[in-house]
């Protein structure tokens, strides 16, 4: 039986996609395999835990697996180590997922691998190239308003943004065509009025590079529908957007 555990600093970065294991050649089969093989069933991760945000927003935590292997890579058991997420969901839905993996094979030998899984909402907001880098952060005017509201119009926010969120990936996919390096965060100024319109969508600030990028996103999010501000006022919303390379790690 071969152990291998996974410290939490390898998931501080969810947006890592790797080859999938069945690729790699025979000279590649070490136990980084299984980081690599892991790392690739990322996205499953992230089907869970989205349909946990869907109904709790502000859903985080740790949840670590164990898997018992056979010889041939097939998962015999699974357990739960630790879950402070505090959701029977996410880790359900999670082991019946990988219940279907079939792992690596190392050395023709049974394998027991532990990994952590670090779930933050900035961190899921946006997968792929894609990661929220913050809060958004809300401001009533002329009119302050209740700091509830705010908290809920931030939430509801969050998710026009999950909502809309391959018109992002395809600004990044078109803007990095010729600059497949750009990576950075780009802070966009909204100001929603009373009808959940966006009437005025600015960049405040660029540390991407890519000029072309900020302005699709700009522009694409000018066009969506989001909650209303109160009567006679406006909601001025600063978000930033972190665009991160889908092969680092």
């Amino acid at each position: 039986m071969k152990l291998f555990i996974f410290t939490a600093a390898l998931l501080s970065q969810l947006s890592a996609f790797a080859q999938e294991a069945e690729d790699l050649d025979e000279a590649q089969k070490t136990p980084d395999v299984y980081e690599s093989f892991l790392k690739s069933k990322l996205p499953e991760a992230r089907e869970c835990y989205k349909e946990l945000l869907a109904k709790k927003p502000q859903a985080e935590g740790v949840l670590n697996l164990t898997w018992d292997t056979t010889e041939e890579g097939v998962v015999k058991t699974i357990i739960v180590e630790k879950n402070t997420t505090g959701s029977e969901q996410l880790s359900y839905c999670l082991t019946e997922k990988s219940k279907a993996w079939v792992f690596p094979v190392v050395d023709k030998a049974p394998t027991k691998v532990t990994y952590p899984y670090s779930f933050n909402p900035d961190q899921m907001a946006f997968h792929g190239p894609l990661e929220s880098a913050g809060e958004p952060t809300v401001t009533a005017k002329p009119k302050p308003a209740p700091n509830e509201f705010l908290k809920q119009f931030a939430n509801d926010t969050r998710q026009t943004a999950l909502d809309n969120q391959k018109e992002l990936k395809a600004c990044y996919t078109e803007a990095t065509k010729n600059a497949p390096d750009t990576e950075g965060t780009v802070v966009l100024d909204w100001s929603i009025n009373e009808n959940g319109v966006n009437t005025a969508s600015k960049i405040k600030s660029n540390k991407t590079g890519n000029k072309a990028l900020a302005e699709c996103v700009a522009k694409v999010t000018k066009s969506w529908a989001f909650p209303a501000a109160p009567k006679t006022q406006y909601v001025q919303v600063l978000w930033p957007i972190k665009f991160v390379k889908t092969e680092k790690l």
